[in-house]
Parts: structure tokens; sequence; C-alpha cells
């Protein structure tokens, strides 16, 4: 229908640049006033379009808002239980963190420790995207929840690498090195283009400036990206891939770029956005189907940050019985939430076999 009202317009648009001609205008001065005409009308006909749907605004909200009760309660029925032992692992190691900062903070800030420090907001950046997850979860959005996991993948990655070598000697200044690599992202992306970003040129000329003597500070491969690593790579500016190989959890790749797909705008985030209920259609909205994985990926990835803040967070190298204790208990319930995920995902295949209705 659209496709024959296109038509109909550009064949009355052709008609009526031929009469102005005729008058004597030339084609391009008759076309340009068709077009200014034909423009006055869109902009009238879209007026009157918007001021009558938004005339009718709450008829139809009311009638989406009850389609979204309905799935939303379909959702809860199926994964409630599930998605609250998830609740429970997060904020179980959210407790574990915050009895470890409560413990350290003090000292961390006494002694200056940019480790610690480091972990400690690498890790409540963490908890943060665990809950922004739970949330994409409880709503039926296992693809959003995905994209978030590969933040935390990458939190866990840092958090490991910064853990481990920042306590070293020859590599005590890495986590003022992560913290001054700001500098070099801000000038990056006002560089980029996104003018919005900073208030105003005197301040783009100090970041300039910063990055210079950081540069001259730590070297020129400080500037690339993940610079602030150069220095356990021999002085060149590592590869994500280097860094989870540093850390040894390259093993991670093919779960980290699996994740990735559903971030950029690739081939491979088009196939992981097909119905697993029907390989022939998209997504395009909730789904109770697939929430299991991204939420077991969120969790590990969680307790991955949480092992190495709990682990080098402190400057001894003896880890207390009870930090040990919790990270145990903590594998315990995400094989929890695993096994409970499971037994959903085999559920809702079987209930959609025998004709049961889905979210959405």
């Amino acid at each position: 229908m659209s496709r024959q009202l296109d038509d109909r317009l550009y064949r009355k648009m052709e008609r009526l640049v031929r009469r102005l001609v005729h008058t004597g205008l030339t084609q391009e001065a008759a076309l340009r006033q068709v077009m200014t005409t034909f423009g006055q009308v869109l902009d009238a006909g879209a007026e009157n379009m918007f001021s009558d749907l938004k005339a009718t605004a709450d008829e139809h909200l009311a009638h989406e808002r009850l389609l979204w009760r309905e799935a939303q309660a379909a959702l809860r029925a199926q994964w409630s239980e599930a998605l609250d032992v998830y609740y429970l692992t997060v904020y179980g190691i959210a407790e574990a963190a915050d009895r470890y900062i409560d413990r350290h903070a003090a000292g961390a800030a006494a002694r200056q420790d940019d480790t610690f420090r480091a972990l400690a907001f690498l890790h409540q950046r963490g908890r943060r995207i665990a809950w922004e997850i739970f949330a994409l979860l409880s709503s039926g959005f296992p693809h959003g929840a995905i994209a978030r996991a590969r933040t935390l993948h990458e939190l866990a990655v840092i958090g490991a690498v910064i853990g481990e070598y920042g306590r070293r000697p020859a590599t005590a200044d890495l986590a003022n090195r992560f913290f001054d690599y700001v500098v070099i992202e801000e000038l990056r992306a006002h560089d980029g283009g996104y003018s919005d970003f900073v208030a105003d040129e005197s301040y783009v000329n100090e970041l300039r400036q910063r990055a210079e003597a950081l540069t001259d500070q730590y070297g020129s491969p400080f500037a690339e990206r993940n610079g602030w690593a150069a220095i356990l790579n021999g002085d060149e500016a590592p590869s994500f891939a280097k860094l989870e190989a540093l850390v040894e959890m390259e093993g991670l790749r093919g779960e980290y770029q699996r994740m990735s797909g559903e971030v950029h705008a690739g081939a491979a985030g088009l196939v992981l956005n097909m119905s697993a209920l029907n390989p022939d259609e998209a997504l395009i909205g909730p789904t109770m189907v697939g929430l299991g994985e991204p939420g077991q990926l969120a969790l590990l990835n969680l307790h991955r940050l949480t092992w190495a803040f709990l682990v080098f967070g402190s400057p001894n190298d003896r880890t207390r019985i009870q930090e040990l204790l919790s990270l145990r208990v903590l594998e315990r319930f995400i094989d929890w939430y695993t096994e409970l995920a499971n037994e959903v995902e085999m559920r809702v295949a079987t209930d959609s076999e025998a004709g049961a209705s889905t979210v959405g």
C-alpha cells in the first residue's frame, strides 16, 4: 500500500513539474517549487496525524500496558525462581565486597593505595552492571543482558590484570597509569567528534598538555589503545586478547566474541537476534527464551572480578579464610542459578512445542 502511495505521489509531482515548465519556468525552478509545495503539504499532514495520535495516546497506551503486564506475568511464572537466585547471588557478592571495603578502605587511603582504589571502583561498577542485567532479564531481554555481560567480562580481565601486576615492584604504578589513562580517552573522544564531551576549548588545550606530559612520562605507547598496560607488554600497547592472556583468561575468548556479537552491528548479531522458537523470525520484543546463558555469564564474570578484588585488594600476600569461603559459597549460588535456568529453558522449549504462548 505504501509503495503504491509513493508511486502515485511521484507521478503527480512529475505532472506538476511538466505543467510548470510549460508556463515558462525552468525544470530546476519548477522542481524546486513543487518540492516546496509538497513539503508544506507533508508538514501539514504530519501535524494533523500527530495531533490525532496525541489525542488518542491514552487509549493506545492502556492497550499496550495491558499486553506488557500479561507478558511480564507469563515471564515471571517461568523464571521467578531462577531470577530470585540471580538476585541473591549479586546481593551476596555486594555484601562480601562491602565487608572487604569496610575492613581495608581506611588503610588503603592512608597509604594511597591506587591498586585497592582501582579494584574497588571496578567492582562497584561491576555490581551496578549486574543489577542492570537483572532488570533486563526480568523484563525478558536476554540479548541486552548478554551485551552488558560483555562489559563485566572486560572489567574482570582488567581487574585481574591490575590486581596481579599492580602489586609487583616492577609494575607498582600500573593502577596509577590506569587512572591517568582517562586523559587519553577524554582527548580521543573529543578528537573523534564528541564536541559535547568538554565544556570549552581551554579544557581541550589542558587535556592535550596533560596527555603530552603523560606520554613523556610513560612513553609514546601510552597514547594508544590499552596504552596504560604497555609496561606489561614490552612497552607496546597490548590488544585486549593479550590482556586476557596475561591473566590466563584467553580460554574465554570465544565466550567474549559471542557476547560481542550483540554489541556490534555485524552479521553475528543478526544471527543472535533470530528467535529461538522460530529461526525465520527476528526478535522485536521481550522473550522468555534464552535468559539462562546471559545470567550465568554475568554471574561468572562478576565472580571473577570479585576474586580479583578480594585476593589482590589488600597488599598482604595472605587472603583471609573469610574471603575464600565467600568466594566458594558464591560459586555454589552460581551453580544453583545455572541448574534452575537450564530447567526453565527445557520447560519453555517443551511448552512452545506443545503450542504454549511465549512473551510478546
